[in-house]
């Protein structure tokens, strides 16, 4: 088995370390300055005022904690993991706020998102993800659950390694089981599919695109109603809201749904 490699040494070492020591200050320090963390403080009214900068630079700050959680993971920094936990801490309460807001106008069913992998597994060491993360999100879930409403998280890629945490926090279903990933549908409805909701299934990289046929569509939606749908906790849709997705795919895959998907399935 191949381990990761370790770069101990050289030109990359030491423009690793100088990120870990001094960069990664410097930019939650421009962070703060340009207005970008008070914009976060501000939807989560702790702070009065109007956000400030570019409507995607909320984005900075996520990059922000990628790269800080990156550095955190190989050389723990106690001034460093408390930036990163009184940034997760806003974000769960901006998150909570929002979520306590839409139930409060009545919906009962919550969509948070939150990308963890890429297309061949985890972003982060599972691990880490669940000592970093996984407190917030339990809070969260409980508080709507609180409530008598059910969350679903999104996640793109290949969260194989992922979903016992998903389950562990308190998410009811996921999205987006991402067919260009790593991910086997089958398998998860199989192992998961009584605890945990699969919503999607259907592939924006050709199936619901101009470029396919209508009989693919069908097929394909059959085949996922065969698969997934016996026994519930099965939402059929797309991986993602694409813009290469044909409408018309769309509709084929609808009325398939409606045609084949009431019980008992006859897809």
């Amino acid at each position: 088995m191949v381990k990761a490699p370790q770069i101990t040494a050289g030109f990359w070492r030491a423009r690793l370390d100088i990120n870990a020591r001094r960069a990664i200050f410097h930019q939650w320090e421009q962070l703060e300055r340009s207005g970008c963390i008070d914009n976060f403080r501000i939807a989560a009214r702790q702070k009065e005022g109007f956000r400030e900068g570019y409507f995607f630079a909320d984005s900075d700050a996520y990059k922000w904690l990628d790269a800080a959680s990156r550095i955190l993971g190989e050389a723990p920094d106690p001034q460093l993991s408390t930036l990163v936990e009184e940034f997760i801490t806003l974000l769960e309460e901006l998150t909570m706020k929002t979520n306590m807001a839409m139930m409060d106008a009545g919906l009962r069913v919550l969509f948070n998102g939150d990308d963890m992998a890429f297309k061949t597994g985890p972003m982060m060491n599972p691990k880490v993800l669940d000592e970093m993360f996984g407190p917030s999100y339990t809070r969260i879930t409980k508080a709507v659950h609180d409530r008598g409403g059910r969350v679903l998280l999104h996640s793109c890629g290949d969260n194989t390694k992922l979903f016992d945490l998903f389950i562990k926090w308190g998410f009811d279903g996921g999205h987006s089981y991402e067919n260009t990933s790593n991910v086997d549908i089958e398998y998860e409805k199989k192992t998961h599919g009584d605890r945990f909701t699969i919503v999607g299934g259907v592939g924006v990289d050709y199936i619901l695109t101009e470029r396919s046929k209508p009989k693919e569509v069908v097929d394909e939606t059959k085949r996922l109603l065969r698969m997934c749908a016996p026994g519930g906790r099965f939402l059929l849709g797309p991986v993602h809201d694409h813009p290469d997705m044909d409408i018309e795919k769309v509709k084929i895959m609808l009325e398939t749904a409606w045609e084949y998907g009431a019980y008992p399935i006859r897809a």
